[in-house]
């Protein structure tokens, strides 16, 4: 009977094989970058073949082996894949996610959630979230000294996911926007207000691993790698042009945000500098970015709302932050900038009660084809 097990399964996998040698000989034969001419609200047509190719693998030889199946953004998309209608949800009480939170169990790979079903969330509010195989993202609200915190924690599957956009399609377009119009343009899951690089010049700008602007030792930096992790640099200072585009390459960095200061770095809450932007020791509504994990951030958005009126300084920020357990935090631009944005819907209660026109968001995409 082993001897009968054994010979089938060798047939199966034989079998198997043969069906996927072609997908195997294809693969092989596909460059790793291709040009493209796609419009802006397309995917590129190759985008998505070397994906398909290995996911059909994984399909064909389900019974054979497991071949976990894996999906990324190219590099050069202009927009994310369209997320999935049914994947976004709400609940009222977190005890309502228990069930969500177990489905996530493959995204979160092991890794714990500052979102729990016992937060005590504000009175009166919702909780907002998105599940598929290459993302999950919840958002909520608390109250923290009597302020508006919106909550909004992301783990995705591939640092593609994690993405910056220009207003214009383009670094200096002379074009200003909504935030939600632009998380509706690039299919955004979540989108945040970045940091409003076009209403300053100071600090180094980096896109697509290109330097567009450099800035010495004014500001610090927040870049974030191919790895998707946040680097931190206080003030840094280049020779040259040359000199900062050396170092975006040596170390991998996919973008920049150019705001500041450095809110907690190695765990540890930092003491904030005499800084030239952000307005540190005033009340102000806040946005901070935060890494918690491998792949997985937290963006803490500070508002008045309600009866919850304080506004946070700078170093109250620090403190929320650090409080998280979050690894590294960054401040980014507040006020009427400070926007929260999922499935084209703002969530907290942006300060003068309207949307900001400005340069650029932060946002997180889906990985994940729409089914045809």
């Amino acid at each position: 009977m082993k001897a009968l097990k054994f010979f089938s399964g060798t047939l199966l996998c034989l079998a198997a094989l043969t069906l996927t040698a072609p997908i195997l000989w294809t693969l092989l034969l596909v460059p790793g970058e291709q040009q493209t001419d796609a419009p802006a609200k397309e995917l590129r047509v190759g985008d998505t073949f070397r994906m398909e190719v290995n996911n059909r693998l994984s399909d064909a030889l389900a019974n054979v082996t497991q071949m976990k199946k894996h999906y990324w953004i190219e590099k050069d998309a202009a927009v994310a894949p369209e997320p999935e209608q049914s994947c976004f949800g709400e609940a009222s009480d977190p005890e309502e996610l228990r069930g969500v939170l177990d489905r996530a169990a493959d995204v979160l790979e092991g890794q714990k959630l500052f979102f729990s079903t016992d937060r005590q969330i504000m009175e009166g509010s919702t909780i907002h979230y998105y599940l598929d195989d290459t993302i999950f993202a919840v958002s909520w609200k608390e109250v923290v000294n009597n302020t508006a915190v919106t909550y909004s924690e992301v783990k995705i599957m591939d640092p593609s996911q994690f993405r910056r956009h220009f207003s214009g399609d383009g670094y200096c377009s002379g074009r200003l926007s909504l935030t939600s119009e632009m998380a509706e343009q690039v299919n955004a899951v979540m989108a945040f207000s970045g940091d409003f690089y076009n209403y300053r010049i100071t600090g180094n700008v980096v896109a697509n691993g290109k330097v567009c602007r450099m800035n010495n030792g004014i500001t610090d930096v927040c870049y974030v790698d191919e790895n998707g992790d946040l680097i931190l640099k206080r003030r840094q200072e280049f020779a040259n042009a040359q000199e900062a585009q050396t170092y975006v390459d040596e170390n991998k960095i996919s973008f920049s945000l150019a705001f500041g200061p450095i809110l907690v770095e190695n765990y540890e809450a930092q003491e904030l500098p005499v800084y030239m932007v952000g307005e540190l020791t005033g009340n102000y509504a806040r946005e901070a970015l935060c890494q918690m994990d491998r792949l997985h951030y937290l963006v803490v958005v500070c508002n008045y709302e309600g009866t919850h009126t304080h506004m946070p300084t700078g170093k109250e920020l620090v403190k929320i932050c650090q409080e998280t357990g979050c690894i590294r935090a960054y401040n980014l631009d507040g006020g009427q900038t400070s926007t929260v944005v999922m499935n084209n819907e703002v969530l907290n209660n942006v300060s003068y009660g309207n949307q900001r026109l400005i340069s650029d968001i932060i946002y997180f995409g889906t990985a994940k084809p729409k089914e045809k």
